[in-house]
């Protein structure tokens, strides 16, 4: 028998608002590789965080045979020195070979000259590298990655690619990146309707996936039909009551029953009516938390078009213009002399990790000056999103800030609009600083469709950032339809294609 390295046994995990997670979940995995997927915000990095130990489960038990070797989804940037060194001195307390280091520096696309600098300027690509790099050489027997492949530019991605399928230890990989989740066969699937295991091919696993979807949706309407129906029921049962109640009182009155009698009988039905009010709103509040985590887990798959805002004519002055730019960090020229003209054409920032694509962008919109050149921009009809959408941590719901942005638009007109951009209700109701990344993103883009001014161009800095495989393809069709201006970074070729882009600036 395998000995067993994860051994999760009746773990149960809420949220502080309390809703459920896991409940009763049994897990146990030896020196295998299993895939964790689902949808954004169903837990996913919850469940990690629980079997590295950052969490503590309700109830259950957790134990684990060695110290594993973790890499986070997110990467911050204000304690970066501190990573990259903790990441070095692990590589140097192995003692390898200084030929065998070079070779895994070099196939990474790493600078050998992080050994001597006393700070450093990396970027999140570049990081995760050095990070997925030590966890490589120095071989745990349990390795747990969130979004490995994430930041990374292809080059990354073919060396993670090399060697991520050939793991000898335990390792459990969460991804919603295809050419990530072909390396697997194990897969364990989490929902809002509890979690699964399967056993296949990628491919086998999608088609798994639209069938469950499917029948989620049948699940969904037959729930909103049942509870409606049920609604109804109690509404014409209270009448009839109503009715009769005002009859024996008539009634009651001309048998001129004593006082005491109607008194006692007042008093019981009282007691009957309230006790049989607690169980009707008990089981309708039933019949709704169980439509309400149904309809968390669906697709809204309506005959509804994303709800794109009306474009002003193209006029002969471009929005965003760049006249001979140039930026440099650290003596390192990121680019030079680069000119764009921008209106309505689909532009893509392509470049490997470090080459300065999140700074070209941050010239665009104003918040970093260039060293050299002149940038020309009309910035109301401009609109700006950050990897994982940070720049959208708001407060306010995804509900509350169309409200206060649509004054006029009723709570209908609203969740029609929502589930247009086939963005789960459910949502749409949390603050949007509590969404998971992919899912903020795809609320920011739903707000700045609705902002006066109407904005002519999109700037998104890693737009498929964390984003699963139903908001991959929602974004798709937004960004496929969008007939504005549009700048984009990202490493996802395919990606690009499929929206359609029509320049290319290498850095």
């Amino acid at each position: 028998m395998k000995n067993i390295n994860i051994e999760l046994s009746e773990v149960c995990m809420s949220t502080n608002c309390s809703r459920e997670i896991l409940k009763d979940l049994d897990l146990s995995l030896a020196c295998d590789r299993v895939a964790l997927i689902g949808r954004n915000g169903v837990g996913k990095s919850t469940l990690l965080k629980l079997i590295i130990g950052h969490l503590k489960p309700d109830k259950g038990r957790i134990s684990l045979s060695h110290k594993p070797y973790y890499i986070s989804q997110h990467l911050a940037s204000a304690t970066q020195d501190k990573e990259v060194k903790n990441s070095l001195e692990l590589i140097r307390s192995l003692n390898l070979p200084c030929e065998q280091i070079t070779k895994e520096f070099i196939k990474a696309g790493l600078e050998l000259d992080l050994f001597s600098k006393d700070s450093y300027q990396l970027s999140h690509g570049e990081l995760r590298k050095l990070k997925l790099l030590a966890a490589k050489l120095s071989q745990p027997e349990i390795l747990i990655l969130d979004e490995p492949s994430q930041d990374l530019d292809n080059l990354g991605v073919n060396w993670l690619m090399n060697w991520l399928p050939h793991w000898s230890g335990a390792l459990i990989v969460v991804s919603h990146r295809k050419c990530v989740l072909k390396g697997f066969e194990h897969f364990f699937i989490m929902g809002e309707q509890g979690c699964c295991y399967f056993n296949g091919t990628y491919e086998n696993l999608e088609f798994k996936m639209e069938k469950d979807h499917e029948k989620s949706q049948r699940q969904y309407l037959r729930n909103l039909n049942r509870l409606d129906k049920y609604e109804e029921h109690i509404l014409h049962v209270a009448r009839r009551r109503a009715r009769k109640k005002q009859f024996g009182r008539i009634n009651e009155l001309g048998r001129a029953t004593p006082r005491q009698c109607l008194n006692q009988k007042r008093d019981y039905a009282q007691v009957k009516h309230g006790r049989m009010k607690r169980i009707r709103d008990s089981r309708i509040t039933a019949m709704r938390n169980t439509t309400k985590s149904t309809r968390r887990a669906v697709q809204v798959s309506l005959a509804m078009e994303p709800v794109l805002p009306k474009l002003l004519p193209v006029s002969e002055k471009p929005v965003l213009t760049l006249k001979n730019i140039s930026y440099a960090i650290e003596n390192k020229n990121l680019f030079k002399d680069l000119n764009l003209n921008v209106s309505n054409d689909k532009v893509a920032i392509c470049g490997e990790n470090g080459t300065g694509k999140t700074t070209l962008l941050k010239i665009m919109i104003g918040s970093l000056n260039p060293l050299k050149g002149q940038v020309i921009r009309e910035p109301q009809q401009i609109a700006y999103i950050s990897q994982g959408a940070t720049n959208w941590f708001l407060e306010d719901s995804l509900l509350q800030y169309l409200s206060i942005e649509n004054g006029k638009s009723s709570p209908e007109e609203l969740a029609a609009l929502i589930l247009s951009h086939k963005f789960p209700l459910a949502l749409a109701q949390r603050p949007l600083k509590s969404l998971s990344p992919g899912e903020r993103l795809r609320a920011a883009l739903i707000c700045i469709f609705q902002q006066v001014p109407v904005t002519q161009i999109l700037i998104l800095d890693e737009p498929t950032y964390s984003l699963d495989i139903i908001g991959q393809k929602a974004l798709k069709s937004i960004l496929t339809s969008w007939q504005g201006g549009l700048i984009i970074t990202s490493h996802d070729s395919e990606f690009l294609e499929e929206i359609k882009v029509e320049k290319y600036i290498r850095l």
